[in-house]
């Protein structure tokens, strides 16, 4: 098993590596009686109101209680009365706040309300059931009541909703990924999850809510093969035991055991892992599974080697490789006529575009061997373009037409022809800007664009006519203050180029639920250019092309790619 080939058409064949086959179970591994999963109640911290405690503080600790969802939210119904509490119905979703503010309420004249508090903040998302975050924005405000029992303030009267700031969740609760296939069953796509910190057993955690499926959110985007029948048991004796495989050949029990082998993995939980099903391995012939048996499947972005990496200016493209940059062949390497590219398969296929004398952009797929450099006939033509972005197929890319036209070239296989079709999008209300940017993410399953400033995520939706469109778009980090450039990182998360001075260049959660800014350092907004492999963030500002460790993200200063000192050139990272 540890030679099996993860792609798509080996996983069909998984068992036929093993030397006994799939219908031959090892000598060891007799079926053994199978008891109901259950789940090991997380523990519960002690938190009660203070003796003596003022009505406000009661209310602001209440808010901050709100993030324990042990026993039906136990510790949060501590500072409410009994009546309030048998009342208090928090529904599945959590409302994330940020500014939490907690005011004496007035009346409608202006004067005091007796024993009442407003509570005001600024949704930032909300966390779903099952832990997905979907980032939203808006204004809460409620009003609590409070009254006396035994001598001690308790909130007496309050809203159904459950508000819970953002630092509690992330202090709270941890960022761990799911993984679920792709809709062409090719790569993994990461479902990122809210677990709470407190769960005794994460392992068993992560294997339920893999069972339970992806995200509503991310759902479009995806195949799920497994059967409604499958449960999770438990973790027992070293065995992830299941049930409800009995019908699931063995392409989809394959899949399912790389779903969880990587889960688990990219979650910190050392294999390898035996995983049962219905009493007998999961995978037929194999008692226990690696990362090794799915090494294709890497969700992590990682390359061997790393990823190549070139660089556009003047309208030209170079290589950068170990310090030397060097022109690639013509066209691309000369004529000043590329006006941006995109680079798939690690430096065999190109989509461009190309300045024409009347002032139009030219797009054209092409194919890069060596010292050549073949540009297939000019695909179609409009006024601006953004930068191509490929698809995780070489023959796919897509690029937007005059701000609005979302189009995607796919070129045959075996005629070389390529055809051309719109994608839908459906923009949030009050969106009507132009795209300035769209990047298609590593596996496909979603893309980033910036309207007008603002930075917006959606998912990729696969049609029944096989077209594309983007759907479940969400605003991601409202408060960047002008977003100019963006790309995936290796790891799934944003890298953002901004027009903020304060912030020229941020980090953004794949999820969207926080963004981080990277050093000021040296380098000026704005930030019209960001790319970056596993061990580089580069980023083009008012003057050069900086780069930064990725590793080490506190070092203060860019420095100017070596090679390209004074050239004020756009990074372009050769997608896999």
């Amino acid at each position: 098993m540890r030679n099996l080939r993860s792609s798509i058409s080996m996983l069909s064949l998984l068992c036929v590596a093993t030397l006994t086959g799939c219908t031959t179970l090892p000598s060891n591994t007799e079926p053994h009686a199978i008891r109901s999963f259950e789940p090991t109640k997380p523990d519960a911290p002690v938190i009660v109101p203070e003796d003596g405690q003022q009505p406000d503080l009661i209310v602001r600790d209440f808010f901050a209680a709100c993030a324990h969802p042990t026993s039906d939210f136990e510790v949060a119904r501590n500072f409410l009365t009994p009546r309030a509490s048998e009342a208090w119905n928090p529904g599945d979703k959590k409302l994330i706040v940020e500014g939490l503010d907690i005011k004496t309420a007035l009346g409608d004249e202006g004067s005091a309300k007796p024993n009442t508090f407003l509570v005001t903040a600024n949704i930032v998302g909300e966390l779903w059931p099952g832990g997905a975050f979907v980032p939203n924005t808006g204004q809460f405000e409620g009003e609590l009541s409070v009254e006396q029992v035994n001598g001690q303030w308790r909130i007496s009267n309050l809203p159904n909703d459950l508000v819970l700031e953002r630092t509690e969740l992330s202090k709270n609760y941890q960022h761990i990924n799911l993984y679920f296939f792709d809709a062409p069953g090719q790569s993994l796509v990461t479902d990122k999850r809210w677990v709470y910190s407190r769960h005794k057993a994460v392992d068993s955690e992560l294997a339920r809510m893999l069972v339970e499926g992806p995200a509503e959110q991310l759902l479009p985007a995806l195949s799920v093969e497994t059967p409604e029948s499958v449960a999770f048991v438990g973790h027992n004796q070293g065995r992830y035991e299941f049930t409800g495989f009995g019908d699931a050949d063995e392409q989809t029990r394959a899949r399912f055991a790389a779903q969880l082998v990587w889960t688990l993995a990219i979650a910190g939980i050392a294999g390898p892992y035996s995983i049962y099903a219905d009493g007998t391995p999961l995978v037929g012939g194999s008692p226990e599974l690696n990362t090794r048996d799915f090494t294709d499947l890497d969700p992590s972005g990682r390359v061997p080697g790393g990823r190549a990496v070139y660089a556009q200016s003047n309208g030209n493209v170079f290589r950068i490789k170990e310090g030397e940059v060097t022109p690639l062949p013509a066209p691309l390497g000369e004529g000043g006529r590329i006006a941006s590219i995109d680079i798939a398969s690690d430096g065999a296929y190109a989509a461009a575009l190309k300045d024409s004398p009347d002032g139009e952009q030219a797009f054209y797929f092409g194919s890069m061997d060596g010292d050549t450099v073949a540009f297939h006939r000019e695909v179609f033509r409009a006024k601006s373009m953004t930068r191509p972005t490929f698809e995780t197929d070489h023959r796919v890319a897509w690029t937007v037409a005059d701000g609005s036209r979302i189009k995607r070239a796919v070129r045959s296989a075996t005629t070389d022809d390529v055809t051309v079709s719109d994608v839908d999008l459906v923009l949030p209300n009050g969106v009507e800007e132009n795209i300035s940017v769209l990047r298609l993410s590593r596996t496909g399953a979603r893309a980033v664009f910036i309207a007008g400033g603002r930075l917006f995520v959606g998912v990729v939706k696969r049609d029944e006519d096989g077209g594309r469109s983007i759907v479940n778009v969400a605003e991601y980090a409202p408060d960047l203050g002008g977003a100019v450039s963006a790309e995936w990182q290796p790891d799934g998360s944003l890298i953002v180029g901004t027009s903020n001075v304060i912030a020229p260049v941020v980090r953004v959660e794949q999820d969207g639920f926080s963004s981080e800014p990277l050093p000021i350092g040296n380098i000026t907004a704005p930030v019209v250019a960001v790319g970056s492999t596993d061990s580089t963030i580069y980023a083009t500002d008012s003057s050069s092309i900086l780069e930064l460790p990725a590793k080490n993200r506190n070092q203060p200063f860019w420095r100017e790619v070596p090679g390209l000192q004074g050239m004020r050139s756009a990074p372009i990272i050769a997608r896999r």
